[in-house]
């Protein structure tokens, strides 16, 4: 059988180049200080669709919550919507159209990274104001008006705080966690 290639498919046998290795293991540092939500699914794919579903409940239900309390007409008015519309989801719709013209996933509340480990897709906060854990006991306790359902996402996990696994991270982390208790 001559001239078939070894296991390796690259004529060289078995092993990889080693820059190919390297290359495939490097990923982009993950930076400090990230808050968000982990979904988990029963499969990958699930726990992406998991995030999806959670991201869009999220932007509508803090929508609604906003246009109830009152601070639905003055965001749309700052925002520069064109037309004033009397009903909130009209009113909503309009600020994200005008919030998308203006910039792209940077600009969104609520940015969708990616599987962080298997079955566990992260949803990042982007606004300042969104601390993950008061908006899941805000939206998802027991005292929600409406529950988050959704046949991809098994669990929902707050995350206020992230660090790199390293000690000295860690440690500053915990004691900057635990100072007020």
């Amino acid at each position: 059988m001559v001239g078939k290639r070894k296991h390796g498919g690259d004529g060289r046998g078995c092993r990889a180049n080693s820059k190919d290795k390297k290359a495939k293991t490097e990923q982009e540092p993950v930076p400090d200080g990230e808050r968000g939500f982990l979904i988990v699914g029963p499969r990958c794919q699930d726990a992406l669709r998991g995030a999806k579903d959670f991201r869009l409940w999220l932007e509508v239900e803090a929508d609604l919550a906003a246009a109830q309390s009152g601070d639905g007409a003055e965001k749309s008015a700052s925002l520069g919507a064109a037309a004033v519309v009397s009903t909130p989801v009209a009113a909503g719709l309009d600020a994200e159209l005008a919030e998308l013209r203006e910039g792209g996933p940077q600009s969104r509340r609520l940015l969708c990274v990616g599987m962080v480990c298997k079955r566990t897709a992260f949803l990042r906060a982007q606004d300042e104001r969104d601390v993950p854990s008061s908006m899941v006991s805000r939206f998802l306790g027991p005292a929600a008006e409406k529950r988050f359902v959704s046949r991809f996402a098994d669990q929902v996990l707050p995350v206020d705080a992230s660090c790199k696994p390293r000690l000295e991270a860690f440690s500053a982390l915990a004691r900057e966690a635990l100072a007020p208790h």
